[in-house]
């Protein structure tokens, strides 16, 4: 394959140089961009995946809260309306 390539640049002259130049060039700098973005990717899934984990937690989190607290009850500082707070003036 080489020698074909010899002979074309042989017969062609210095576009041929010029042309497998580029072409080596081009190879070698989109082997350099896959590498990248493989390692862009990679780094994005594991974001992902601690992302994930957290998501899970904190649902495991409001299960959990759900189940321990009364039907009715305000949970993470909600306001009360009027009749509630005259509610609880009452039975104080």
């Amino acid at each position: 394959m080489w020698e074909q390539v010899a002979e074309y640049m042989a017969a062609n002259g210095v576009w041929a140089v010029l042309f497998l130049a580029l072409l080596v060039y081009q190879l070698k700098d989109s082997k350099k961009r896959e590498e990248k973005y493989t390692a862009t990717i990679t780094s994005l899934t594991e974001g992902l995946n601690a992302l994930e984990g957290i998501k899970q937690d904190i649902k495991s989190i409001i299960d959990t809260i759900d189940s321990t607290v009364a039907f009715g009850e305000k949970v993470f500082g909600k306001k009360k309306t009027s009749s509630e707070k005259d509610e609880e003036k009452k039975s104080a």
